[in-house]
């Protein structure tokens, strides 16, 4: 199903054979992970982001997309120290490719010449690997606060 809809997919099982001969994420990381998503309507965006009837709805996603970048903004500067370069790419392109400001009217403060030009498929293969992007950053920003927590354990030994 993710392949179809190239989205992402949790499974608390990964391996081959069903459950038999796999690994069992256990219940903390699940719980982390439901964590990430507590807030509802982003977890509904989310899923909704890859559903096929927004496939070609510009205005949908970069909606979607409108909303991670304000879930991902207080956490701005975290990011920044985990993965700069992850950081400034999603925020340069929250900020020129028409996702927080109108970047394609030629008469507005923030147009962007090159991002206007582009056929709609073109923006759409933006938006959707600015869409996985927005969902690395929210597992890196949790991936954070476990490798403290492991460095803290592994101090005290």
């Amino acid at each position: 199903v993710a392949y179809l809809g190239k989205g992402i997919v949790l499974n608390k099982f990964t391996g081959s054979r069903g459950k038999s001969g796999s690994n069992d994420a256990n219940a903390e990381y699940i719980g982390r992970i439901r964590k990430m998503f507590d807030d509802e309507d982003v977890a509904y965006k989310i899923l909704c982001y890859t559903h096929y009837s927004l496939q070609g709805d510009l205005e949908g996603k970069r909606g979607i997309l409108e909303k991670l970048a304000h879930k991902l903004e207080p956490n701005e500067n975290e990011l920044q120290q985990i993965n700069p370069c992850l950081k400034k790419h999603l925020f340069g392109a929250f900020n020129n490719l028409n996702i927080r400001h109108n970047n394609i009217e030629a008469m507005d403060g923030y147009f962007n010449k090159n991002f206007a030009q582009l056929q709609d498929t073109e923006k759409e293969e933006l938006y959707d690997s600015i869409y996985r992007d927005c969902l690395i950053a929210f597992l890196e920003l949790e991936n954070s606060s476990v490798r403290q927590k492991v460095k803290q354990i592994i101090a005290k030994k």
